[in-house]
């Protein structure tokens, strides 16, 4: 879609530099000559070489580039996803110790494979994720380290208010690593 936009614009823009030339042909003293000289057609040609070739290799570095902050974006996304779907996270009055378990497991995976795979990507070096693992680990600490009555966690009000803003803490700073990702430039 972007790519026919691109092109009816420089069709557009010809046909309006067409019209602007026969409207007003007064206004540039061109003259044509019939004959060719051979310097400035290969100076011509090796423009038109160098302008392809550049426009293709910075094209491709950018879709490159941007498909690689995708997919981190992507794997960020799913850690989210999985603290609006999971009950564990969601309910703060009862939470099933069993399910906060495996629901803390599993998001410690998704946090893992997301850190793997920005500490493979070019952007390693830029941004840090020692803060996401600390908000995880008080996190879980937070809701695990409460002793279960018969299977279920009933935090107090103290501990309900605690679980909750480190939830919120954890989102945060998932989506201040997407801004983050977003930002660079590679």
């Amino acid at each position: 879609m972007k790519l026919s936009k691109e092109i009816l614009l420089s069709i557009a823009a010809f046909f309006a530099g067409l019209i602007f030339g026969f409207i007003f042909p007064s206004l540039f003293d061109i003259e044509v000559q019939s004959e060719i000289n051979l310097s400035d057609l290969l100076s011509i040609g090796a423009t038109v070489v160098l302008g392809i070739y550049l426009g293709t290799t910075i094209t491709s570095r950018q879709s490159s580039t941007r498909f690689e902050k995708e997919f981190l974006i992507d794997e960020a996304r799913k850690i989210i996803n999985y603290l609006d779907s999971d009950p564990a996270f969601r309910d703060t009055y009862e939470i099933n110790h069993d399910s906060a378990k495996s629901g803390f497991k599993s998001l410690n995976i998704s946090r893992l494979n997301f850190e793997n795979l920005l500490s493979q990507s070019d952007y390693s070096s830029d941004i840090e994720t020692d803060q996401l693992e600390k908000i995880f680990r008080e996190f879980r600490a937070k809701v695990l380290f409460i002793t279960p009555i018969l299977g279920i966690i009933k935090p107090d009000t103290a501990e309900r208010k605690a679980i909750v803003e480190l939830n919120s803490n954890f989102r945060k700073e998932v989506f201040r690593l997407i801004i983050e990702i977003n930002r660079r430039s590679s």
